[in-house]
């Protein structure tokens, strides 16, 4: 399949979120100040969100639901449907011991299971790349749906966003909700909808709406080019607070051996997804029943709790939810 320069080019905005997610897996903090982090954290009572970033809960083996694998199409009764995944994107996506794993591809495995659907992950620093030469049949990557990535495949919306504010150990500047933002040096990466928040009044869940309407001044926005530099930009101290979503400040924090703490999170009302070729409409429907059935019974609260993940979670999944 020859991939237009169009196509590609509109599947940046998704291949850069993509990036800055990925670059939260590396380390934040230097090792040698880790014990003395990790103490003063203890001092100022910052929620402990300890362990390992790679853990993962016992993988599901779950029995296929007949009425739903009879609507599935047939080519995929006999071949499996391939996800295409950045490395190591914990908790989101990640590799452990052969196996792909995180919430979200927990949940898509399951909701596979459901349906009589093999689902194989297909690690690539070119996911995306691959998806619009049609090498993959669908990304995950905790995609904001938009309406605008509508027009390249269709999302199972399956979690809502949410905003996390990270800020250096001990929350120094007392942060405890997203007013407490307004008047401060906030920080945030190229391509997130956390960035956008800080500079678009017309982006959902914006900081300078919100700050405008509180009568308060606006927050200063620190632009850096990846969610690494970003927290180097908190460490450092040249922000006051960095936003980003609550997946990604898990991991942060996890990372920074003390050196971090999130102030707060809070759900935004934008959703959140899988996406699929729009060749596979058929084979989508029947998966968001799927997930349907696992918020139902209790297995994708199961699955997003064991990760740590406390916002955003859904009663009714979608296809296609967004409205902008």
């Amino acid at each position: 399949m020859r991939t237009s320069r169009t196509f590609l080019t509109r599947l940046l905005p998704l291949a850069l979120a993509a990036g800055l997610v990925a670059a939260c897996g590396a380390q934040v903090e230097d090792p040698e100040s880790a014990a003395a982090a990790a103490e003063t954290s203890a001092a100022c009572d910052d929620p402990d969100i300890s362990g390992d970033p790679f853990a993962a809960p016992e993988l599901l083996s779950l029995q296929a639901d007949e009425a739903l694998a009879d609507q599935v199409p047939a080519v995929f009764r006999d071949e499996p449907l391939v996800i295409g995944v950045a490395p190591d994107l914990p908790p989101i996506n990640f590799g452990k011991d052969g196996e792909q794993r995180g919430y979200e591809a927990d949940l898509l495995r399951a909701a596979g299971q459901l349906a009589g659907v093999e689902v194989v992950f297909q690690q690539s620093q070119n996911a995306l790349q691959e998806y619009g030469a049609g090498q993959v049949d669908g990304i995950a990557g905790a995609f904001t749906d938009t309406l605008e990535r509508q027009e390249l495949g269709d999302f199972i919306d399956y979690s809502t966003g949410s905003r996390a504010a990270l800020t250096q150990q001990c929350n120094p500047e007392g942060i405890e909700s997203t007013e407490d933002l307004c008047g401060l040096d906030v920080v945030a990466a190229v391509g997130t909808v956390q960035l956008a928040q800080l500079t678009d009044r017309t982006t959902p869940g914006s900081l300078l709406t919100l700050c405008e309407e509180a009568g308060l001044p606006a927050p200063i926005p620190v632009q850096a080019d990846t969610s690494v530099s970003a927290i180097t930009s908190l460490t450092a101290g040249r922000a006051d607070a960095l936003v980003t979503g609550e997946p990604i400040a898990i991991n942060a924090v996890k990372q920074s051996d003390g050196a971090l703490t999130i102030a707060y999170v809070e759900e935004l009302p934008v959703p959140v997804g899988v996406m699929l070729s729009k060749d596979l409409s058929g084979l989508t429907e029947v998966l968001a029943q799927a997930y349907q059935q696992l918020v139902d019974d209790g297995t994708y609260a199961e699955i997003m709790n064991s990760y740590g993940i406390e916002y955003g979670l859904l009663d009714t999944i979608t296809v296609n939810g967004a409205t902008s």
